[in-house]
């Protein structure tokens, strides 16, 4: 087989004792955008695809026919074009993966599959959380977990009302009382949804990713875009996985800290502003390089 090849879509009119043209376009409507139709442009044939040439698609007898087949095929045509495409990116993400199998991830808002709103409980504030971190600037950070924790110092000091009320508390490792009894433990659903966003945001909150979720390959265009084979897609879809499973505890990790960082912190009510406290506030080093984390919240509101 050649390295290149042509793509030649070829329509013959269909016997009208047969079958009524306007009956063969519903039938190829319905079916053109199967499994089978998205395997074949994702396919290492239509890859190699170069040119495309339509043949018998022009001066047919039902000009409606025409218009609506040729449609279908500049659409096919398309399907293969992003499909190569989406083959180039990943061969790219691919190469970053090997070079550093659990990078660090990038913190968008852009990476979001959902919407994401905080409603309460009292003091918890009800707000669209993308909205809020819509002009969050991340400062480079060494490891995952700092830049996580910057996030979240960000995230807390404008989710209660008053803005001081977060500093009453503390995230509890598996529902344990801490030190300090006077702190309340972090609601369960207010700590399930940063993480949960949090995970969004980087690029992980895809259902596909979480445990016991049964994928139907024929109905998951994430699964489809993971490989061009099922062995591929099943491969990388384990990785990510794993990826993920690694994050979700750095995340908790600096949740954890960001909230402590907080209430170290001193809230200015008339300058509306958070203002560090004078002596850093002693925190013990939770991960596993030893590192501190030294990137500074932002204080404005």
């Amino acid at each position: 087989m050649s390295k290149k090849c042509n793509l030649v879509i070829s329509v013959t009119e269909p016997n009208s004792t047969l079958k009524s043209p306007q009956w063969n376009i519903i039938e190829l409507r319905r079916h053109y955008m199967n499994a089978s139709l998205m395997e074949f442009v994702r396919s290492e044939v239509a890859s190699r695809v170069q040119y495309f040439r339509n043949a018998g698609m022009l001066d047919m007898s039902d000009p409606v026919l025409e218009m609506k087949l040729t449609g279908i095929t500049n659409f096919l045509m398309a399907e293969i074009q992003c499909a190569k495409l989406d083959r180039y990116i990943r061969i790219a993400e691919v190469t970053e993966r090997k070079n550093d199998p659990i990078s660090k991830p990038l913190i968008a808002v852009q990476n979001c599959t959902r919407q994401w709103k905080m409603e309460g409980p009292d003091p918890f504030v009800t707000i669209a959380l993308q909205e809020m971190v819509a002009n969050y600037q991340p400062k480079e950070c060494s490891s995952s977990f700092q830049a996580f924790a910057a996030l979240y110092r960000y995230v807390l000091t404008r989710i209660t009302e008053p803005p001081q009320k977060i500093q009453e508390y503390a995230v509890r490792i598996n529902g344990r009382c801490g030190r300090n009894e006077n702190l309340l433990g972090l609601p369960a659903c207010i700590e399930n949804l940063l993480l949960d966003f949090g995970e969004d945001m980087i690029g992980y909150g895809q259902n596909e990713l979480k445990a016991g979720v049964v994928i139907n390959p024929m109905q998951s265009s994430f699964f489809m875009r993971l490989g061009n084979t099922h062995e591929e897609r099943e491969c990388a879809l384990q990785q990510l996985t794993q990826e993920r499973v690694v994050f979700r505890k750095e995340l908790f990790k600096g949740l954890q800290l960001a909230l402590r960082d907080v209430r170290s912190y001193t809230y200015d009510v008339q300058r509306k502003q958070w203002m560090p406290s004078a002596r850093k506030a002693k925190r013990s080093r939770m991960d596993s390089t030893g590192e501190g984390n030294e990137d500074p919240a932002t204080f404005m509101p």
